[in-house]
């Protein structure tokens, strides 16, 4: 995607402000100052060694809500795409009362930096690893991603206007 012919903008030049790793720790810090929580990186054991892993906990109560991953970098043989999708489901009955666990796939360079398209995309998928955390849903098999298409764009594209405020780009 190069728009530098189109409208005189150089989305290489752009990226320069945009380092994938700032743009991950704010992301995660607008989530968790709007909706009350606390993200945390842990070590772990996943299907890639890039592969990163946090727990969500309720900021007030410090009661863990659930966990997910990041599989965010190119590598040979994978997809290209970029979606959120559920591990396990939340569930708030029965013996094991699970915990939602989530995953984030894209496929972003290993640069360093992203460019605002990207920062657009990364922030919307994250919407949706969100929505599928923080479902509660009674059961399991009504939570999160199981709900219909349309709703569950909708968190998505509302928080991804985030990255449209002039001071949260800054």
């Amino acid at each position: 995607m190069d728009k530098k012919n189109d409208d005189k903008i150089d989305e290489n030049e752009i990226g320069k402000y945009f380092p994938f790793e700032h743009v991950v720790q704010q992301t995660m810090e607008i989530y968790e100052e709007l909706l009350g929580l606390k993200i945390t990186k842990i070590e772990c054991e996943a299907w890639e060694p890039e592969v990163t892993c946090y727990l969500v906990n309720d900021e007030d109560s410090d009661e863990l809500i659930g966990e997910f991953y990041l599989d965010v970098f190119k590598r040979e043989g994978k997809q290209e795409a970029a979606f959120a999708s559920e591990i396990m489901r939340k569930s708030q009955v029965g013996p094991s009362k699970m915990k939602a666990i989530s995953y984030m796939y894209s496929n972003f360079e290993k640069t360093g930096t992203v460019w605002h398209a990207q920062v657009v995309t990364f922030f919307h998928e994250f919407g949706h690893v969100m929505h599928q955390v923080l479902s509660k849903s009674k059961y399991a098999r009504l939570s999160a991603s199981s709900c219909e298409t349309d709703f569950g764009e909708l968190p998505s594209q509302m928080l991804e206007n985030w990255v449209w405020n002039k001071d949260i780009v800054k």
